[in-house]
């Protein structure tokens, strides 16, 4: 390599180290990394804190990595060693402050002790599972629950239902928080698509461009693509384009959640 081009690269690891430039997942270039975020990395500390004794997990700080880029989104890394063995990782949302991943890594087998006494019971999962079966629009039945079984380093109920449309959907809803760890529908492809649905498209876009300012990214609204079936679910499909890329936003026409962000570059 010639003098320019390790003073090119000099310049660039500069660059990385003082976050004028960061990378994504994928070593792409992406947006400045943020001077001031809303949620301080002790901020970040207390929310995996509580969310750990939600999940009923013991587990001691170790380390924090600083911000990363994640999944179109600044970040903050932190790590905990559980009782249980293994290690536990949440990446937490710097302006947010929401839990983008919780992840344990070679702990939380199916060997940890069953909780005797879950805070949310089956029949209380039932009716979480039920109420957000209404909240999607999809008719089912409930057809049985095979107990609790160790999900992603947490104990869930799971839950089958079979949906009027066909197929099997199956919940698994955390014992401790009652929160919705999954929800799959299979052995269906779509399901009829809804003629009112509760949120319009107008309302979609300005929940996707509420979510734009909280995650500090500007981008320009591109296009509508109309419904669609994702998921299990019917949504809006939003477009936008940013400094850089295309960003994508798939809403729920019942609810408004967002069902999926993804920034393409």
């Amino acid at each position: 390599m010639g003098n320019r081009g390790k003073c090119g690269a000099f310049v660039f690891l500069l660059a990385l180290w003082f976050g004028v430039v960061s990378c994504d997942n994928s070593g792409t270039p992406s947006e400045q990394r943020p001077p001031n975020p809303a949620v301080t990395v002790e901020r970040a500390r207390e929310i995996a804190e509580a969310d750990l004794v939600a999940r009923g997990i013991s587990a001691t700080f170790h380390s924090q990595s600083g911000m990363s880029w994640e999944r179109g989104q600044w970040v903050w890394e932190l790590e905990f060693r559980p009782d249980q063995g293994g290690v536990i990782e949440y990446y937490i949302n710097v302006h947010t402050g929401a839990i983008v991943k919780f992840e344990w890594d070679g702990g939380g087998s199916s060997s940890e002790p069953q909780p005797p006494n879950p805070a949310v019971t089956a029949e209380r999962a039932r009716e979480i599972a039920e109420a957000d079966l209404v909240a999607r629009g999809i008719p089912a039945t409930f057809h049985s629950q095979s107990g609790m079984s160790l999900e992603q380093g947490q104990w869930v109920w799971e839950l089958e239902f079979r949906p009027n449309q066909g197929g099997v959907i199956e919940y698994y809803i955390n014992v401790h928080t009652g929160a919705i760890i999954k929800f799959e529908w299979s052995g269906v492809s779509s399901g009829q698509r809804p003629e009112n649905p509760a949120v319009s498209v107008g309302r979609a876009r300005e929940i996707a461009e509420a979510d734009l300012v909280v995650r500090g990214i500007s981008a320009t609204f591109h296009s509508q693509s109309g419904m669609s079936w994702e998921q299990g679910q019917w949504v809006w499909e939003l477009e936008f384009r940013p400094n850089q890329g295309v960003i994508e936003y798939y809403i729920n026409v019942h609810t408004g959640a967002i069902v999926k962000f993804e920034w393409d570059r």
